[in-house]
């Protein structure tokens, strides 16, 4: 396959990623609860990592799934409006050989 080396893929971009998996998460969200909290990025949005992409797939989908339902359960229960949401922070910076993920809620 183009761009990879085995599973490896080179110059992945995990902002992609990281949007693609967001959005799929902020509509089961929102089927679940009736809201979502918005997706704020930050950092380098232009960084690249070569990596295992259904890894880096796995790990964001957690970590980001954790971070919506803690954000809605905790200001869903203290508030009747969605629009008092905050949003969930996604960071990304680029490193000499790796990408560092932030990814920041206030679910508590």
């Amino acid at each position: 396959k183009d761009g990879f080396v085995g599973v490896v893929c080179q110059d992945m971009r995990p902002l992609n990623i990281v949007q693609e998996i967001a959005g799929e998460l902020r509509s089961l969200t929102h089927a679940l609860y009736g809201c979502a909290p918005e997706v704020e990025y930050r950092g380098n949005p232009d960084c690249v990592l070569d990596y295992i992409p259904r890894h880096v797939k796995y790990m964001v989908r957690e970590l980001l799934k954790n971070a919506f339902r803690s954000t809605v359960e905790r200001h869903l229960s203290r508030s009747t409006t969605t629009d008092a949401l905050p949003h969930v922070a996604v960071e990304l910076q680029q490193g000499d050989i790796h990408v560092i993920f932030k990814i920041s809620d206030q679910g508590g």
